[in-house]
């Protein structure tokens, strides 16, 4: 018999990449959190803290903490 996908994993999936985006965008953690309904910033900080290496060295090139190709100092 096939597994089927539980009703609430689409919307969760949709939730999980708006949130994602969001955050990559640089959008506030508090305007995430709001925009979630989570009741606070700490459930969305744990909920996405996956955000990977790449996210980070994008937010330190904007903010011109490194150059492209160079190392934090």
């Amino acid at each position: 018999m096939a597994t089927r996908t539980p009703p609430h994993t689409a919307s969760a999936d949709t939730s999980h990449t708006y949130a994602t985006r969001l955050l990559r965008a640089e959008v506030p953690i508090e305007v995430v959190a709001e925009l979630l309904g989570h009741a606070s910033t700490q459930t969305t900080a744990e909920i996405y803290s996956h955000l990977d290496v790449e996210d980070h060295r994008r937010v330190l090139l904007s903010a011109g903490v490194i150059k492209d190709g160079a190392s934090a100092r």
